[in-house]
């Protein structure tokens, strides 16, 4: 089963400005994404000449979809939030967070803390034999966001401008 980290090209494009919200707790876990819907936000200031994209991610790895471009994909057991950025609906989507150790540690390329806590990861080996939801985030590092092969390709086809992909080992 091949397995897919979602992110965004951050350069040259605006961000959502959700100061309001602590945005943390959401990536994290802690709060619902709920926290959000229904609620207007402005693009951030310091980015007002950057492009307005189809999928402004938080933090470029959070996934936020233009809703109009994502209208009927399935986001099964993920939990989502609608609002609106300057008059434009935005969908949010949280995946639910797998429980466990699951990235392979010596086969990724990451850097620890001395705790062992995951600083940051480059490339992702996840590790073999787990079954996997079509949409995930990692407990041990819940920043990103994962898909299976057909969530990958729904996404695909609907040609989001900035929209990364990149397979996991």
């Amino acid at each position: 089963m091949k397995v897919f980290k979602l992110f965004n090209e951050v350069n040259g494009y605006a961000s959502i400005d959700f100061s309001d919200v602590n945005m943390s707790d959401i990536v994290k876990g802690v709060a619902s994404v709920k926290a959000i819907s229904d609620k207007s936000f402005l693009w951030n200031p310091s980015d007002n000449e950057s492009i307005k994209g189809d999928c402004p991610f938080y933090i470029g790895s959070f996934p936020v979809f233009e809703a109009s471009k994502v209208k009927g994909v399935d986001f099964e057991n993920a939990e989502t939030a609608t609002f609106n950025v300057e008059g434009k609906g935005y969908i949010a989507v949280a995946a639910p967070i797998l429980p466990g150790q699951i990235i392979n540690r010596e086969k990724s390329d990451l850097r620890l803390f001395k705790s062992g806590k995951i600083m940051n990861v480059k490339r992702f080996a996840l590790k073999s034999g787990c079954s996997y939801p079509s949409i995930f985030r990692l407990e041990e590092y819940p920043l990103y966001t994962f898909v299976c092969e057909e969530m990958m390709k729904s996404l695909q086809e609907l040609g989001l401008t900035q929209l990364k992909y990149e397979e996991c080992e």
